[in-house]
């Protein structure tokens, strides 16, 4: 019987190993240069994986998320300014919870207008 020993293999191994002039270094900034552009994709990585946290089925009608697209809206993140008890009502606006405001004023405080999000007093 014949035994198969999965081996991984960067590309950058492999172009090393072939000889390719692409993956020779010509000068030492280039492991500066390197490190910020894996930085840079790091964190766009870590921005992308806070938003894929909300599930979703649940963007647009969660305090993080609030302003449901079937109805034609962006979503705001009601939280953003410190209220961490804010709601999401209706997948459509916030309501802000004591000690916080609507940022733009409505007629129907502590519920603000969609698009709107909660501020501290």
């Amino acid at each position: 019987m014949r035994r198969v020993v999965p081996v991984a293999v960067s590309l950058l191994a492999v172009s090393l190993l072939a000889g390719c002039p692409e993956s020779r270094r010509t000068e030492p900034s280039d492991d500066a240069a390197v490190a910020d552009a894996a930085m840079r994709d790091a964190a766009a990585h870590d921005a992308a994986m806070r938003d894929a946290a909300i599930d979703p089925a649940l963007v647009g009608t969660v305090p993080t998320s609030c302003g449901a697209p079937d109805q034609r809206l962006v979503p705001v993140d009601c939280t953003a300014r410190g209220d961490s008890a804010s709601q999401c009502v209706f997948g459509n606006h916030c309501f802000c919870s004591e000690g916080f405001r609507c940022e733009v004023r409505g007629e129907f405080e502590p519920e603000c207008d969609p698009g709107v999000i909660c501020v501290p007093r």
